[in-house]
């Protein structure tokens, strides 16, 4: 299935936007007080296998990138948290194999959506990007 390769390489891009200044952290076990910062979410997992001139497993991975941006400025944050949004949309589209070479991996973002929220006179805005993951590996 992969998984943790997938999650593993989607994590890669978004320390790629970490080291490029767009975000600045990427989260993966705890909660850092820092933002604009992303985390990977995985969502739901398909698998099925075929059987054409050989057996293949096929997985169909559905995974959250997730932008969060808070601070007084709320137009401020949107457009630092649409700016990493949009570079990682790109960064996939420009390799939709996210650098994985054990099997067929085609990656595309396929929904954006945001989410504003408020909270002691901070508001926060979300953007969570779903990218669909289609795995084919040889049995």
């Amino acid at each position: 299935m992969m998984v943790e390769e997938v999650e593993g390489a989607l994590n890669s891009l978004l320390e790629r936007l970490r080291e490029e200044g767009l975000i600045a952290a990427v989260l993966r076990s705890s909660s850092v007080p820092v933002f604009p910062r992303a985390y990977v979410l995985l969502r739901a997992v398909e698998v099925s296998r075929r059987s054409i001139g050989g057996t293949a497993t096929r997985s169909v991975h559905e995974y959250e990138l997730v932008f969060e941006g808070v601070g007084a400025d709320h137009l401020e944050q949107y457009g630092k948290v649409l700016k990493a949004a949009l570079r990682a949309y790109r960064m996939i589209r420009d390799d939709p194999t996210l650098g994985i070479r054990d099997a067929f991996v085609d990656a595309s973002p396929v929904e954006l959506r945001r989410l504003d929220l408020a909270d002691q006179g901070k508001r926060a805005v979300v953007l969570s990007m779903t990218v669909r993951v289609s795995v084919e590996e040889p049995s």
